[in-house]
């Protein structure tokens, strides 16, 4: 891929371990990580949350992502990867809860803003496995009495999210930060002799930079944690 390595806003970077240095060093909080995979966007936000501040799963102040629209009696609060802010959440610790005796599942509920001061309120199972059983459940429900309205009550009641310290290239797209830190090495040639596609992902990610962009590209493992030195 044709990086001009001379720009005087482009950092290239050999090792992983100088990646997470340059993004700890970095002390303008509009950062963010760019990379290709979800596995690899869920290990920077989980590691970075818990390594770098070492509190709760979410706490006030987070900035978390939505991966599905936040629904309320069928009208759409807040949209597919809309950004969020949580600003509130119960006194007790990690805040879990479980919705009744019945329910199999635990989940996380707390009150959310978006950057035009809107709110509601949100609810994260604990884990997706336990949230699809139910879920099937309900479906099976739905199909032998033919009343699908108690099945869309339960599934919009619930949503997943992750973290904003770092996102897919897909999801970042429309955004901008001031410096943008992309794990080039995570980003997959797609089945195209000229690479027209990966060189397209690349511009994406590279110009979501409103002043730097640190650039990663080695086929070593991640080490993860750097984050604790």
């Amino acid at each position: 891929i044709p990086i001009p390595t001379d720009a005087p806003d482009i950092t290239m970077l050999k090792t992983h371990k100088e990646f997470i240095e340059a993004y700890k060093k970095c002390t303008d909080p509009d950062k963010f990580i760019v990379a290709f995979m979800n596995k690899t966007v869920s290990s920077y936000n989980s590691n970075i949350k818990k390594l770098m501040h070492k509190e709760d799963l979410y706490t006030v102040g987070d900035n978390l992502i939505l991966l599905e629209p936040l629904m309320n009696m069928g009208k759409t609060l807040f949209n597919n990867r809309e950004r969020i802010e949580v600003v509130s959440t119960p006194i007790e610790r990690n805040f879990m809860v479980r919705p009744n005796p019945k329910s199999p599942f635990d989940y996380y509920e707390f009150k959310v803003r978006n950057k035009y001061g809107k709110s509601g309120i949100i609810r994260v199972p604990r884990t997706k496995t336990d949230f699809n059983i139910t879920l099937e459940e309900h479906r099976m429900k739905a199909l032998s009495s033919k009343e699908w309205r108690p099945f869309y009550a339960f599934k919009e009641k619930y949503n997943f999210v992750h973290h904003s310290f770092a996102g897919t290239v897909f999801s970042a797209q429309g955004s901008t930060f001031n410096e943008v830190f992309v794990d080039l090495a995570d980003f997959t040639p797609p089945n195209d002799p000229m690479h027209q596609k990966l060189l397209r992902m690349v511009y994406v990610a590279m110009t979501r930079a409103r002043k730097h962009v640190y650039i990663y590209n080695s086929q070593e493992p991640r080490d993860y944690t750097q984050f604790k030195e």
